[in-house]
């Protein structure tokens, strides 16, 4: 049942999240997107897409990792929260 609950909400992605891009769009705060080139659920496309609704997002995509980063890429994403964290303070 899960899965079916799963595979249904893929399908309709464009709907649940028709309000985010305004909402994105009106972010003037540091931002990153990170993304595992591999990610089996989401293209690196969709990156892309989600990075072009914040002005001056710097999008950053990691080579050979998945869906689960924090699991997959722990080092990576640590550096990736300080970099942006300190990109606020230099702000």
């Amino acid at each position: 049942m899960s899965i079916c609950f799963f595979t249904q909400t893929l399908q309709d992605l464009d709907a649940l999240f028709r309000d985010y891009p305004s909402i994105l769009q009106s972010l003037a705060v540091p931002t990153l997107v990170l993304w595992g080139d591999s990610d089996p659920f989401f293209p690196v496309d969709q990156a892309q897409r989600l990075a072009s609704l914040v002005e001056g997002t710097e999008l950053r995509v990691l080579e050979g990792a998945g869906h689960f980063l924090p699991e997959q890429r722990p080092d990576d994403v640590a550096a990736a929260i300080r970099d942006v964290g300190r990109a606020g303070m230099n702000s």
